[in-house]
């Protein structure tokens, strides 16, 4: 009779030790079993979405530090945190196990849309920022092929000091300006990437002048000014249909060779041939 029971105990035990070695084989996630999954954020055009082996894609696989192991103890909000502070244009959507062994993670790329320029000690840097006015990224070498923005001192709180850049860029923190500035570029920004108007080198520069609530536009010779930080998702759509479109008295050219186009309210819109605005 014991020698019945330590049989079915050993039996038990060595089922045990098999599930566990099988286990260890079937869940075990190689890093060949991570892929990511790079979603559109809405914004047309300017980046594929879908899975990807690319060098963003590898970046955020790298940064997630799913090296390997039991699929049971890899712990995705450890991921989440690591991708976030170290790849600031990158926004977990979700993490995914797919059972026996296979991880997937989403992200959003964000992308750069803008930099501000500031003069910190004696040393001008550029801030890149993406469409939410997210810091990607603190630079001493100008960007190239992005919007300028310049912010009046009225607009910005006291902010930024070499330290503060670094912490902000790397956690992807929102720059440290008034609300109504954030509603103005936000604004427009989403408006842009709305209808399309994605390809912004012909945009020259932005300036926003929240303490009187002005947002101005230059592209080449003509200027888009809003006034009010409100429904800016209408004024954008208005000014940038009769740049791009024209109208049905002229065609665009005749908006895009100088001249100023306003536009507030919730259907304001005009424009003057020969006006100008001196920035």
């Amino acid at each position: 009779m014991r020698s019945k029971k330590l049989f079915i105990l050993f039996g038990i035990l060595g089922f045990v030790f098999v599930l566990i070695i099988v286990g260890s084989i079937v869940f075990h996630v190689s890093e060949d079993g991570v892929s990511v999954n790079i979603l559109n954020d809405g914004i047309a055009d300017i980046f594929e979405s879908g899975f990807s082996s690319g060098e963003f894609a590898e970046e955020v696989k790298d940064a997630a530090g799913i090296k390997g192991g039991s699929i049971f103890f890899i712990s995705k909000n450890n991921a989440i945190e690591k991708i976030k502070t170290t790849v600031p244009s990158a926004v977990v959507s979700s993490i995914e196990k797919k059972f026996p062994n296979k991880i997937t993670i989403s992200v959003i790329k964000k992308v750069q849309y803008a930099y501000i320029e500031q003069l910190d000690g004696g040393t001008l840097k550029y801030i890149t920022v993406d469409n939410e006015m997210r810091i990607l990224g603190v630079s001493a070498e100008k960007p190239a092929n992005l919007i300028r923005i310049y912010i009046d001192k009225s607009a910005s709180n006291p902010i930024l000091n070499p330290d503060s850049v670094a912490n902000i860029s790397e956690t992807g923190g929102v720059i440290g300006v008034r609300e109504t500035t954030l509603k103005f570029l936000t604004g427009l920004f989403y408006g842009l990437a709305h209808f399309n108007y994605t390809n912004m080198s012909f945009i020259d520069s932005v300036y926003v002048f929240s303490g009187r609530d002005e947002l101005y536009v230059r592209m080449g010779g003509t200027v888009i000014y809003i006034s009010g930080a409100d429904n800016m998702f209408g004024k954008i759509h208005r000014s940038m249909s009769l740049y791009v479109n024209g109208s049905n008295i002229h065609n665009a050219d005749y908006y895009r060779n100088g001249g100023v186009i306003r536009a507030w309210g919730t259907d304001g819109l005009s424009f003057e041939k020969d006006g100008d605005i001196v920035i």
